[in-house]
Formats: structure tokens, C-alpha cells, sequence
């Protein structure tokens, strides 16, 4: 194998990749959604790597890190969520993926303490290993039950015996489910139309309290979730008197719901209220479940587990170039906290 990895032309190579990742990487992958991944983030195109076949000049790897502004603390950085990796089937053996790794992390690595991080596979993990670097936090699915049709099936065949066993069971979800009444004051409704400059304010006032995160900008969550060509995501507010003091984001697939972000003051009323509007936003259609993916260290996780959620399988995160949590640590992968969410990765 005659291999070279090198830096992406975004115009000439588009097609190529595009091609490629829909073969090894996602079904979902077409022009629109690279324009929109590639071209339109509202932080600045992607750095992306290619691994090219020397002697057919065919792209047969490619791996991208995606800018992201962060609150490190009380400050604003720049920062990268890696992603799209994918390599052709005849050339996947470790070396050619370790190599194409190699090159994007290198490349990052030559502005100095570049902040970034990923949410591998367990293949992506292996990749990690052999280059040394180790995981640092784990995304754990919480999940709420809205029907118990999904666990009937898999244990009974008859037709007439899970329509009985669900109109019970859902009885009793339904009943041990009751929705949260919100405070005076406190009324949560969909988002309708663009974010406006009141998100971007809501950002800059409270997101350097939580230690390390995304810098959630209107013109941010426009592009994630409301120019999203992949996911149909809604959009849901909390207001104080009129103030917007927190949000959620969420979109439906087949059975299930996802929550993909929340965002607002450190409130439970505020959290939980988000919560159980879109659980009762979800329950009468087919969704069976609410998911919500979130980082192991997340203030949030008190205020899911509070209106049902529970924790099943985890996941690996793994981040560079936090500050150390202190100074007689001297592990480079020992961080001080980052808050993530699903929709703090690329889709």
C-alpha cells in the first residue's frame, strides 16, 4: 500500500468524501449535509484530513476536527470536536487508521495546548490505545419508559396477550408518570422561528459557571438545531415573567425521543420543568422512551434521575487540553470537568 495522508481541498475532494462516508461511515451522508456540517458552521469550516491511494489518487480515509467556542471557566477558546472518521474496508488494518489519527491529532496539536475532544467507537478506541491516548469521562444513556409495548413483544408472541399486558402496563407508566405543575411565574412552550439575541445573552451570563462548556450563541443553536437537513429538532424555552431562563432541544426517531441539549440556570424547577414538557410532548405520539445521552460529571443528572430516567450502557469521551484539576496531578489526562451532551457532538 502506497499511502499518503494530507490536508483536504473541501471543494475538489467533496464529492469523494461524501461518497466515502456514506459507504463506511452514516446511510445519511449527502451534499446537503456536508455543506451544512462542512461550510456553514457559524465557527468556521472544519480542519479535515484525507487518506489518499498514491497510485489511483482515490480518498480512501478521512477524519475532521470541528471548531467549537468553549467556556474554559470564565474565559472563551477555541476548541475542536473530532469526528467522521472513517477508512475503506480494504484498508483496515490498525496502520492505516493509527497514521491517519496520528496526522489529525498532529495537526491540531501544532497550535500549542489545542482543546479537544471525541466520543469514539469501540474500534476509534482501540485507534486511541495504541497512540496512547486514554479515555477521560463516560456518556451514560438515561432513559425513561413512556410504554412497555417495546419490552412486551420481546417476550410474548401472541398478538392478543400484548395488547392486554399493554393497556396495563401503560396504565401504570401513565399513572406513576405524572407531569410536574409549574411554579407561579415559571411556563415552558415551543420554540417557534430562529433564536434570537436573548439565547446568546442567556449563554454569556451562566455558562463560564459550570466549568468547562460550549458556548451555546443563537447563531450556534440555529445552525445545530434549526437549520439541522438530518434531524427535525424542536426547540423548547423556560421563561421567568417573560425571561428566558433555560431551553431544550429534541428530535423524534421511530419509538424514541432524544433530548439532545439543556441549557439554563441551575434550577430544578427550571431543568425538571424542561423535562417533563417534552415528556409530555412525546407521550401521546409513538414514542415508547425518552433518551437522554449526557456527560458522567453533568449537573443535570440529579434532575434526571429525579423525574425517572435511568442510567443504562456508557460510552467513552475522551478530551485533551483542559486545565489539570490540580496542581500536584501530573497526568495530562487527569481534566477538571467538561459538561456534554449529545448535542455537543457532529452528527
Amino acid at each position: 500500500m502506497d499511502l499518503v495522508v494530507r490536508h483536504a481541498d473541501l471543494t475538489n475532494d467533496c464529492d469523494q468524501i461524501v461518497d466515502l462516508q456514506r459507504r463506511y461511515l452514516t446511510a445519511r451522508s449527502n451534499l446537503q449535509r456536508f455543506h451544512w456540517l462542512y461550510r456553514n458552521n457559524p465557527f468556521g469550516q472544519p480542519r479535515v484530513w484525507v487518506t489518499e491511494d498514491s497510485k489511483s489518487s482515490a480518498i480512501v480515509g478521512a477524519a475532521a476536527a470541528f471548531p467549537r467556542s468553549l467556556y474554559i471557566g470564565l474565559k472563551k477558546k477555541v476548541g475542536w470536536v473530532l469526528g467522521d472518521f472513517c477508512i475503506s474496508e480494504q484498508y483496515r488494518s490498525l496502520g492505516p487508521a493509527i497514521q491517519l489519527q496520528r496526522a489529525c491529532l498532529e495537526g491540531l496539536g501544532l497550535e500549542g495546548n489545542a482543546i479537544w475532544y471525541d466520543f469514539p467507537s469501540s474500534h476509534m478506541l482501540a485507534i486511541y490505545r495504541r497512540l496512547k491516548v486514554v479515555q477521560s469521562q463516560q456518556m451514560i444513556r438515561f432513559v425513561k419508559p413512556l410504554k412497555v409495548d417495546r419490552k412486551v413483544r420481546s417476550l410474548v408472541k401472541s398478538r392478543f396477550f400484548q395488547r392486554c399486558l399493554n393497556i396495563v402496563g401503560n396504565l401504570a407508566l401513565n399513572v406513576s408518570n405524572r407531569r410536574v405543575k409549574a411554579p407561579s411565574g415559571l411556563t415552558f412552550q415551543q420554540h417557534v422561528g430562529e433564536c434570537g439575541p436573548e439565547f446568546t445573552e442567556l449563554s454569556d451570563a451562566i455558562g463560564g459557571r459550570y466549568g468547562n462548556c460550549l458556548e451555546r450563541t443563537a447563531a450556534y443553536l440555529n445552525w445545530r438545531y434549526c437549520h439541522n437537513p438530518l434531524d427535525c429538532c424542536v426547540l423548547v424555552t423556560a421563561r421567568k415573567e417573560g425571561a428566558l431562563t433555560g431551553y431544550a432541544a429534541f428530535t423524534e426517531t421511530g419509538t424514541d425521543a432524544y433530548v439532545l441539549d439543556v441549557f439554563g440556570i441551575q434550577d430544578r424547577d427550571v431543568m425538571v420543568g424542561l423535562l417533563d414538557h417534552i415528556v409530555g410532548r412525546v407521550r401521546s405520539g409513538p414514542c415508547e422512551t425518552v433518551v437522554v445521552s449526557i456527560g458522567d460529571n453533568h449537573p443535570w443528572i440529579p434532575f434526571l434521575q429525579s423525574v425517572g430516567f435511568k442510567p443504562r450502557e456508557a460510552s467513552p469521551i475522551i478530551i485533551s487540553g483542559l486545565p489539570i484539576e490540580s496542581e500536584g496531578k501530573t497526568d495530562e489526562n487527569q481534566h477538571i470537568s467538561f459538561l456534554l451532551m449529545q448535542g455537543d457532538r457532529d452528527s
